[in-house]
């Protein structure tokens, strides 16, 4: 999954880094991890428009049309590198 995650990097931001994080809050997947299922969470690229003008937990609390596309190719590539796999 991580691998499939760094080729979408790679293809859609070119020269960014990818680097696994750490999210403090509570999520989802504890409780699918605590069944035994392994999860990832992938969240959308943010320019920096985006995450000065609409950070998460805001009164405004999205991203860029411009940025959703970009997501969604991202997503995209990372979901058929691994059901590819199978």
């Amino acid at each position: 999954m991580y691998r499939a995650i760094e080729r979408a990097g790679r293809l859609s931001f070119a020269g960014s880094p990818v680097l696994p994080g750490m999210l403090a809050g509570c999520t989802d997947m504890a409780l699918s991890r605590a069944r035994g299922i392994q999860s990832y969470g992938i969240g959308p690229p943010a320019t920096l428009n985006d995450q000065s003008n609409f950070g998460p937990h805001r009164d405004v609390e999205r991203i860029l049309e411009s940025s959703l596309y970009q997501f969604v190719e991202f997503t995209w590539i990372v979901v058929t590198g691994v059901a590819g796999k199978q």
